[in-house]
């Protein structure tokens, strides 16, 4: 189920593109959301002395940034396309993903490697 949602966001995310004038494409400006190294002070205690002091400590955390995509340099790479499966749901939802990915792919076709 999560990797439908990812190739349909990826879906939508090419719609996007798709719908930039053909005549100059701007740069495109994507939120994005990554795990990094964040560094910050931390209080604690030590419970011998009861003193308390800063220590500088680093912890994996979500961060938000804009990510800028020139439209120029960039390609579609069409990966695990089926054009069938042994679950008939599967082959459904397949079929429809492809009807609704072709428009894109043929609005950003220059290129195509067989």
């Amino acid at each position: 189920m999560t990797r439908c949602r990812a190739v349909l966001a990826f879906a939508a995310f090419l719609f996007i593109i798709a719908g930039t004038p053909a005549a100059e494409p701007e740069v495109l400006k994507l939120p994005i959301r990554k795990i990094a190294e964040v560094t910050k002070f931390k209080t604690v205690t030590n419970p011998g002395a009861k003193e308390k002091k800063q220590v500088l400590t680093s912890e994996m955390a979500p961060v938000f940034t804009t990510y800028e995509v020139d439209p120029k340099k960039c390609a579609v790479v069409v990966c695990d396309m089926w054009d069938d499966h042994w679950c008939k749901s599967a082959s459904k939802r397949c079929g429809e993903l492809a009807k609704r990915t072709e428009p894109v792919l043929k609005a950003g076709q220059t290129h195509s490697i067989p």
